[in-house]
């Protein structure tokens, strides 16, 4: 398979043949990566996520297992694929129109992401078994899952998708990471001209898990991007997105919901480049910890010279369940026009005792209160997903495993 590189000297800061072999680019990312080791705290965007303490002892070359995934989705009868171990399992074999994908190893794609920064994204360029090129010609109402899975404790499994929307398109993506050992999805999406993606994501896996994805996207006029995750188990889940408005009138919306209990570690990253005028982006997170759990909402927006009449918003809140839990927020606004709305904040607070109080006054037992109160508090982020359908699902993931998690205490 031939990939062609369009990165320039000024671009990247290096050379870069106009042509070279996927394996002459694997080679080259695994040399950087063994440069580059792991990210370490002393990065800003890593400094509340220890991966040198966090990570499982894996490896690529482990023995694989039996795995068992649940079709969440499958009463919306999705277009599934389902990667194993870095191996794409299961793809269907006729499409709707208007949607392509092809094996990444069965077609020349024009971008690679060969980022000489960033340790992880290196290594996953180096081994990753499998990834897809989606292209969107039309606006689809069947929406597209991709599974990401591990099935044993020490095997790691890297992933790649880019994703092309385009003009006047659309598309539903469901995102689910299931399983167990370390799993790292590299995500690119491009929206051209008034295209629209949302993506659902949904992380429930084994506490044993470690899943980690990247998710970079670019917005043409018009364009509008939803992403709504929701972080229900794993050891530690880290959850990465950085987008860049390249044109007027582009719109983003990034919304997460956390369920942490006992030892889990759940990052949410993210980076908005307005740059630009006339565009707009909001940021959500709700955020509930029990136990010994740690949360991590980082969400910075940046408003370049030119980039006037932007509106930008970024809200995190935390509800606190146990005195041993930790949360770490910090919003940032990054912002060299004069002419913009932008605001961020933060709340971190425990459960409020006087509606605790008057729901049991009311007949309710104490479980069964603080069930409501939290199930209230993370449904403004549920709310958000458009599909009734697909929304209905993810309430009851969420339900079930508040029970779960209110069963332990």
């Amino acid at each position: 398979m031939r990939i062609i590189c369009k990165e320039t000297t000024q671009e990247r800061g290096r050379f870069m043949p106009e042509a070279v072999t996927l394996s002459a680019l694997q080679h080259a990312a695994a040399e950087r990566a063994q440069s580059l080791g792991l990210p370490t705290r002393r990065l800003e965007n890593w400094h509340y996520t220890d991966l040198q303490k966090l990570l499982p002892a894996t490896s690529v070359d482990a023995p694989s297992g039996e795995l068992d995934l649940p079709a969440l989705f499958a009463p919306l009868d999705p277009v599934r694929l389902v990667f194993v171990d870095g191996a794409l399992q299961a793809m269907p074999d006729t499409l709707p129109e208007g949607l392509h994908i092809v094996k990444m190893s069965d077609a020349d794609v024009e971008r690679f992401d060969t980022d000489s920064n960033d340790g992880l994204l290196a290594t996953n360029m180096a081994h990753f078994t499998d990834g897809v090129t989606v292209r969107v010609s039309g606006h689809l109402e069947r929406p597209v899952e991709f599974v990401w899975a591990c099935s044993s404790a020490d095997k790691a499994a890297y992933g790649r998708v880019m994703l092309n929307i385009e003009k006047d398109a659309g598309l539903t993506v469901l995102e689910t990471h299931q399983g167990t050992g370390f799993s790292h999805l590299a995500f690119e999406a491009v929206l051209a001209e008034d295209a629209g993606l949302e993506i659902i994501k949904t992380h429930l896996a084994e506490d044993s898990q470690a899943g980690i994805t990247h998710s970079q996207c670019q917005l043409a006029k018009g364009a509008r991007l939803k992403t709504v995750l929701v972080g229900l188990q794993a050891g530690l889940a880290r959850h990465e997105t950085n987008i860049m408005f390249n044109g007027a009138h582009a719109h983003a919306e990034i919304a997460s919901v956390l369920l942490g209990s006992e030892s889990q570690h759940m990052d949410v990253t993210s980076c908005l480049d307005h740059r630009v005028a006339d565009t707009t982006s909001e940021t959500v997170a709700r955020t509930v910890l029990d136990g010994q759990a740690c949360g991590v909402f980082q969400g910075k927006v940046i408003v370049r010279n030119d980039a006037q009449r932007v509106d930008a918003n970024q809200k995190s809140d935390a509800l606190m369940l146990s005195r041993n839990a930790e949360m770490n927020a910090k919003p940032e606004l990054e912002i060299y026009a004069d002419d913009v709305a932008c605001a961020h904040g933060s709340a971190i607070g425990e459960i409020d005792r006087d509606a605790v109080f008057f729901l049991r006054s009311r007949g309710l037992g104490l479980k069964e209160a603080r069930q409501l109160l939290i199930s209230g508090f993370m449904a403004e982020i549920v709310e958000r997903i458009s599909d009734e359908n697909i929304r209905e699902v993810v309430s009851g993931l969420v339900a079930a495993q508040l029970l779960r998690m209110e069963e332990r205490t």
